[in-house]
Protein backbone atom coordinates (compact mmCIF):
# COMPACT_ATOMS: atom_id res chain seq x y z
CA UNK A 1 0.00 0.00 0.00
CA UNK A 2 1.32 2.96 -0.86
CA UNK A 3 0.59 6.89 0.35
CA UNK A 4 -1.37 7.78 -2.62
CA UNK A 5 -3.76 4.93 -2.53
CA UNK A 6 -4.19 5.55 1.53
CA UNK A 7 -4.82 9.10 0.99
CA UNK A 8 -7.21 8.50 -2.45
CA UNK A 9 -10.54 10.18 -2.96
CA UNK A 10 -10.04 13.28 -0.55
CA UNK A 11 -8.34 10.89 2.37
CA UNK A 12 -7.03 12.24 5.51
CA UNK A 13 -5.69 15.05 4.04
CA UNK A 14 -6.06 18.23 6.29
CA UNK A 15 -8.51 19.52 4.46
CA UNK A 16 -10.96 16.47 4.70
CA UNK A 17 -10.37 16.18 8.50
CA UNK A 18 -10.87 19.78 9.31
CA UNK A 19 -14.48 19.84 7.15
CA UNK A 20 -15.25 16.53 9.66
CA UNK A 21 -14.10 18.02 12.61
CA UNK A 22 -12.47 15.62 13.76
CA UNK A 23 -8.44 15.01 14.77
CA UNK A 24 -6.12 12.16 14.86
CA UNK A 25 -3.44 11.24 17.16
CA UNK A 26 -0.87 8.02 16.71
CA UNK A 27 1.35 8.74 19.71
CA UNK A 28 -0.15 10.69 21.83
CA UNK A 29 -0.02 7.54 24.65
CA UNK A 30 2.17 4.87 25.45
CA UNK A 31 -0.76 2.29 24.16
CA UNK A 32 -0.14 3.75 20.43
CA UNK A 33 3.48 3.58 17.98
CA UNK A 34 3.79 4.60 14.90
CA UNK A 35 3.23 2.16 11.49
CA UNK A 36 5.60 -0.53 10.99
CA UNK A 37 9.12 -0.16 8.45
CA UNK A 38 7.43 0.12 5.35
CA UNK A 39 3.64 1.20 5.79
CA UNK A 40 3.69 4.60 3.98
CA UNK A 41 0.47 5.45 4.75
CA UNK A 42 -1.33 7.20 8.09
CA UNK A 43 1.62 7.84 10.01
CA UNK A 44 3.58 9.86 7.64
CA UNK A 45 0.91 13.24 7.53
CA UNK A 46 -0.88 12.55 10.72
CA UNK A 47 0.90 15.12 12.61
CA UNK A 48 -0.46 18.23 9.84
CA UNK A 49 -4.09 17.16 10.87
CA UNK A 50 -5.65 19.38 13.12
CA UNK A 51 -6.30 17.79 16.59
CA UNK A 52 -10.23 18.57 17.37
CA UNK A 53 -11.92 17.59 21.10
CA UNK A 54 -13.26 14.22 19.80
CA UNK A 55 -10.16 12.87 18.40
CA UNK A 56 -9.59 9.31 17.03
CA UNK A 57 -6.60 7.48 18.00
CA UNK A 58 -5.08 5.02 15.56
CA UNK A 59 -3.09 1.74 16.49
CA UNK A 60 -0.77 0.31 14.84
CA UNK A 61 0.96 -1.99 17.28
CA UNK A 62 1.14 -1.41 21.47
CA UNK A 63 4.44 -0.08 23.28
CA UNK A 64 4.86 -3.00 25.69
CA UNK A 65 7.87 -4.77 27.49
CA UNK A 66 5.56 -7.54 27.78
CA UNK A 67 5.96 -10.24 25.59
CA UNK A 68 2.36 -9.89 24.52
CA UNK A 69 0.53 -10.57 20.93
CA UNK A 70 -2.70 -9.91 19.71
CA UNK A 71 -4.12 -12.16 16.95
CA UNK A 72 -6.97 -10.32 14.64
CA UNK A 73 -9.21 -11.83 12.22
CA UNK A 74 -10.95 -9.90 9.66
CA UNK A 75 -14.07 -10.41 7.17
CA UNK A 76 -16.23 -12.98 8.85
CA UNK A 77 -17.87 -14.07 10.12
CA UNK A 78 -18.70 -17.30 7.37
CA UNK A 79 -19.71 -20.33 8.41
CA UNK A 80 -17.03 -22.46 7.56
CA UNK A 81 -14.24 -20.24 7.62
CA UNK A 82 -15.53 -18.55 10.71
CA UNK A 83 -16.48 -22.00 12.54
CA UNK A 84 -12.92 -23.63 11.96
CA UNK A 85 -10.94 -20.63 13.21
CA UNK A 86 -13.06 -20.92 16.43
CA UNK A 87 -12.44 -24.61 16.92
CA UNK A 88 -8.85 -23.93 16.35
CA UNK A 89 -8.89 -21.27 19.08
CA UNK A 90 -10.64 -23.55 21.26
CA UNK A 91 -7.85 -26.05 20.95
CA UNK A 92 -5.06 -23.53 21.76
CA UNK A 93 -6.98 -21.99 24.20
CA UNK A 94 -6.76 -18.24 22.35
CA UNK A 95 -8.73 -15.74 22.42
CA UNK A 96 -8.47 -13.53 19.16
CA UNK A 97 -10.05 -10.14 17.97
CA UNK A 98 -12.76 -10.78 15.63
CA UNK A 99 -13.64 -7.71 13.02
CA UNK A 100 -17.13 -8.91 11.89
CA UNK A 101 -18.22 -7.28 8.65
CA UNK A 102 -21.70 -5.88 9.34
CA UNK A 103 -24.03 -7.83 6.91
CA UNK A 104 -21.97 -11.32 7.08
CA UNK A 105 -22.95 -11.10 10.96
CA UNK A 106 -26.54 -10.80 10.07
CA UNK A 107 -26.59 -13.40 8.67
CA UNK A 108 -25.01 -15.77 10.60
CA UNK A 109 -25.85 -14.47 14.32
CA UNK A 110 -25.15 -18.06 15.72
CA UNK A 111 -21.78 -17.79 14.75
CA UNK A 112 -21.56 -14.48 16.67
CA UNK A 113 -23.19 -15.40 19.44
CA UNK A 114 -20.48 -18.52 19.67
CA UNK A 115 -17.95 -16.03 19.25
CA UNK A 116 -19.56 -13.99 22.22
CA UNK A 117 -19.45 -17.31 24.60
CA UNK A 118 -16.12 -18.13 24.01
CA UNK A 119 -14.90 -15.04 24.87
CA UNK A 120 -13.77 -13.52 21.95
CA UNK A 121 -13.20 -9.48 21.20
CA UNK A 122 -15.48 -8.52 18.45
CA UNK A 123 -15.41 -5.19 16.41
CA UNK A 124 -16.46 -3.39 13.67
CA UNK A 125 -14.91 -3.88 9.67
CA UNK A 126 -17.85 -1.75 7.87
CA UNK A 127 -21.16 -3.04 7.14
CA UNK A 128 -20.11 -4.30 3.71
CA UNK A 129 -16.77 -4.39 3.29
CA UNK A 130 -16.45 -1.22 0.88
CA UNK A 131 -13.12 0.50 0.19
CA UNK A 132 -13.72 3.88 2.27
CA UNK A 133 -11.34 5.67 0.40
CA UNK A 134 -13.22 5.13 -2.80
CA UNK A 135 -16.56 6.58 -1.61
CA UNK A 136 -18.56 9.42 -0.77
CA UNK A 137 -18.73 10.68 2.62
CA UNK A 138 -22.18 9.66 3.35
CA UNK A 139 -21.87 5.89 2.22
CA UNK A 140 -18.68 5.83 4.72
CA UNK A 141 -20.73 7.35 7.73
CA UNK A 142 -23.12 4.47 6.90
CA UNK A 143 -20.93 1.60 6.41
CA UNK A 144 -18.91 2.79 9.68
CA UNK A 145 -22.07 3.67 11.92
CA UNK A 146 -24.36 0.49 10.77
CA UNK A 147 -21.28 -1.97 11.18
CA UNK A 148 -21.06 -0.30 14.32
CA UNK A 149 -24.72 -1.02 15.19
CA UNK A 150 -24.73 -4.27 14.47
CA UNK A 151 -21.83 -5.62 16.67
CA UNK A 152 -23.71 -3.93 19.37
CA UNK A 153 -26.90 -5.57 18.93
CA UNK A 154 -25.65 -9.50 18.22
CA UNK A 155 -22.32 -8.81 20.79
CA UNK A 156 -24.23 -6.63 23.69
CA UNK A 157 -21.08 -4.37 22.96
CA UNK A 158 -20.39 -1.72 21.66
CA UNK A 159 -17.26 -1.98 19.72
CA UNK A 160 -14.61 -0.44 20.71
CA UNK A 161 -12.32 -0.13 17.54
CA UNK A 162 -12.73 0.54 13.80
CA UNK A 163 -10.94 -2.21 11.25
CA UNK A 164 -10.96 -0.50 7.65
CA UNK A 165 -11.34 -2.84 4.89
CA UNK A 166 -7.69 -3.30 3.10
CA UNK A 167 -6.70 0.06 5.74
CA UNK A 168 -8.58 2.19 3.17
CA UNK A 169 -9.63 5.87 5.25
CA UNK A 170 -11.68 8.70 4.49
CA UNK A 171 -11.86 11.83 6.23
CA UNK A 172 -15.65 11.24 7.00
CA UNK A 173 -14.96 7.62 8.22
CA UNK A 174 -12.63 8.88 10.34
CA UNK A 175 -14.91 11.58 11.51
CA UNK A 176 -18.07 8.60 11.93
CA UNK A 177 -15.25 6.10 13.97
CA UNK A 178 -15.33 9.25 15.93
CA UNK A 179 -19.05 9.82 16.32
CA UNK A 180 -19.51 6.31 17.70
CA UNK A 181 -16.72 6.51 20.27
CA UNK A 182 -14.31 4.45 18.61
CA UNK A 183 -10.47 4.53 17.85
CA UNK A 184 -9.24 3.05 14.58
CA UNK A 185 -7.55 -0.71 14.40
CA UNK A 186 -4.32 -1.09 11.99
CA UNK A 187 -2.18 -3.42 12.20
CA UNK A 188 1.74 -4.60 12.42
CA UNK A 189 2.54 -7.66 10.90
CA UNK A 190 -0.11 -9.92 8.43
CA UNK A 191 -0.06 -13.16 6.99
CA UNK A 192 0.55 -13.27 3.44
CA UNK A 193 -1.76 -15.40 2.38
CA UNK A 194 -0.85 -14.58 -1.93
CA UNK A 195 2.77 -15.25 -1.72
CA UNK A 196 3.94 -17.42 1.01
CA UNK A 197 2.66 -20.91 1.55
CA UNK A 198 2.13 -22.45 5.52
CA UNK A 199 5.41 -22.72 6.63
CA UNK A 200 6.79 -19.63 5.40
CA UNK A 201 3.72 -18.10 6.84
CA UNK A 202 4.83 -19.56 9.79
CA UNK A 203 8.46 -18.08 9.35
CA UNK A 204 7.62 -14.84 8.45
CA UNK A 205 5.22 -14.31 11.45
CA UNK A 206 7.58 -15.90 14.26
CA UNK A 207 11.10 -13.89 12.67
CA UNK A 208 9.18 -10.67 13.10
CA UNK A 209 6.97 -10.86 15.83
CA UNK A 210 7.88 -8.34 18.42
CA UNK A 211 6.13 -7.40 22.08
CA UNK A 212 2.72 -5.62 21.32
CA UNK A 213 2.05 -7.15 17.60
CA UNK A 214 -0.75 -6.74 16.48
CA UNK A 215 -1.25 -9.66 14.12
CA UNK A 216 -3.45 -9.61 11.23
CA UNK A 217 -5.07 -12.49 9.41
CA UNK A 218 -8.47 -13.37 7.90
CA UNK A 219 -11.24 -15.81 8.36
CA UNK A 220 -13.53 -15.22 5.12
CA UNK A 221 -12.57 -17.02 1.82
CA UNK A 222 -11.08 -14.97 -0.92
CA UNK A 223 -11.32 -16.19 -4.53
CA UNK A 224 -7.95 -15.65 -5.33
CA UNK A 225 -6.40 -15.71 -2.15
CA UNK A 226 -6.11 -19.54 -0.14
CA UNK A 227 -7.36 -18.47 3.01
CA UNK A 228 -6.68 -21.29 4.66
CA UNK A 229 -2.97 -21.06 4.53
CA UNK A 230 -3.82 -18.87 8.02
CA UNK A 231 -5.94 -21.79 9.68
CA UNK A 232 -3.02 -24.03 8.90
CA UNK A 233 -0.26 -21.78 10.09
CA UNK A 234 -1.95 -20.34 12.92
CA UNK A 235 -1.70 -23.50 15.33
CA UNK A 236 2.43 -23.47 14.53
CA UNK A 237 2.60 -20.09 15.04
CA UNK A 238 1.00 -20.11 18.58
CA UNK A 239 3.35 -22.77 19.70
CA UNK A 240 6.25 -21.57 18.42
CA UNK A 241 5.67 -17.99 20.32
CA UNK A 242 4.76 -19.53 23.25
CA UNK A 243 7.89 -21.64 23.16
CA UNK A 244 9.48 -18.00 22.61
CA UNK A 245 7.68 -16.67 26.08
CA UNK A 246 4.94 -14.81 23.88
CA UNK A 247 1.11 -14.62 25.05
CA UNK A 248 -1.79 -13.87 23.34
CA UNK A 249 -4.23 -11.75 24.04
CA UNK A 250 -7.25 -9.29 22.71
CA UNK A 251 -6.74 -6.03 21.61
CA UNK A 252 -7.93 -4.45 24.41
CA UNK A 253 -5.66 -6.48 26.80
CA UNK A 254 -2.92 -5.39 24.64
CA UNK A 255 -3.57 -1.64 24.74
CA UNK A 256 -4.47 -1.91 28.39
CA UNK A 257 -0.86 -3.38 28.54
CA UNK A 258 0.68 -0.28 26.96
CA UNK A 259 -0.80 1.94 29.44
CA UNK A 260 1.25 3.56 31.83
CA UNK A 261 0.65 2.24 35.40
CA UNK A 262 -0.39 5.20 38.14
CA UNK A 263 2.33 7.20 39.14
CA UNK A 264 3.12 8.55 42.83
Amino acid sequence: MNRRDFFRAGGLVAAGAAVTGVGLRSTAHADAVDPPPGFAGLGESIGNLPVAAASTQVIWRVETSRKLVALTLDDGPVPAYTSDYLDMLVAKKVRATFSLVGERALAHPDIVARQVSLGHQLENHSFSHLDLGKHSAAIATREVERGAQIVERLSGRRPAFFRPPWGMLSGAAVAAVGRVGADVLMWSLQLDERNLNVEQNVGHVVDNIVPGTILLAHDAKHHRLDRRIGLKAIPTIIDRLRDRGYEFVTVSELVEAGRPGPTG
